[in-house]
């Protein structure tokens, strides 16, 4: 195969397969929120709240950042403030999904 079709095929795994788990866990996620905030107010649903909706956050910002450059090009080259944003943010969004459940 031609490194152009493999670099397409790359291109699209990428932008898709991110997508449909980003997609479906921001939908989980809400309705965690929505389950929990009706039904209890104790300290474990308040723990699986606060973590649902950092997940979100979570999610969509991994998920914009895996998908912007596809269209827009990456423009973290350019910008040195959005490459340590881009590093950083999911790194402590992920720890503190973890350490909200633990």
């Amino acid at each position: 195969m031609s490194t152009s079709i493999l670099s397409s095929i790359q291109n699209q795994l990428n932008f898709y397969g991110y997508l449909i788990p980003m997609v479906s866990g921001n939908v989980g996620n809400t309705f965690v929120v929505i389950i929990f905030t009706r039904h209890r107010t104790n300290a474990c649903s308040i723990y699986l709240i606060s973590s649902a909706i950092v997940n979100n956050i979570y999610l969509t910002f991994t998920g914009y950042a895996q998908i912007f450059p596809f269209y827009y090009g990456d423009q973290t080259i350019r910008a040195f403030v959005l490459c340590k944003i881009r590093a950083y943010l999911p790194s402590i969004l992920g720890l503190l999904t973890k350490t909200l459940i633990a």
